[in-house]
């Protein structure tokens, strides 16, 4: 389930940097970065997404572009730690319209990574 949380987005590839000031479409798997500015599809980067209101709540996150347009860039996360793992399913708990479904969809999620 993508929800339409908006957040700041920061990503970083080396030693170029393109702040995101809105995200949409935001799930376990990835999220849309709103910008002006793109980094090319397949581009790994370290996400840094802050929430709250000053912004002062913060998930650090691994990905990589999948799709970008002029709107912004499409990010798949590839990498999360447990504590970032955990923050996300509370965010995304949180706004859920339906938190039993994304629950079941969560546990999917882990169960497809011990799996591997």
């Amino acid at each position: 389930t993508r929800l339409p949380i908006s957040m700041h987005a920061t990503l970083i590839a080396g030693e170029r940097t393109i702040f995101c000031p809105e995200t949409r479409g935001v799930s376990l798997r990835g999220l849309y970065a709103c910008s002006t500015d793109s980094f090319r599809n397949g581009t790994e980067v370290a996400i840094v997404l802050r929430f709250g209101g000053d912004g002062a709540l913060s998930i650090d996150l691994q990905g990589h572009v999948i799709d970008s347009d002029e709107g912004g860039m499409g990010i798949e996360f590839t990498a999360m730690s447990v504590e970032a793992l955990h923050q996300m399913r509370t965010m995304l708990l949180h706004n859920a319209p339906d938190p039993n479904q994304l629950q079941k969809e969560f546990q999917q999620h882990v169960d497809s990574k011990r799996s591997r």
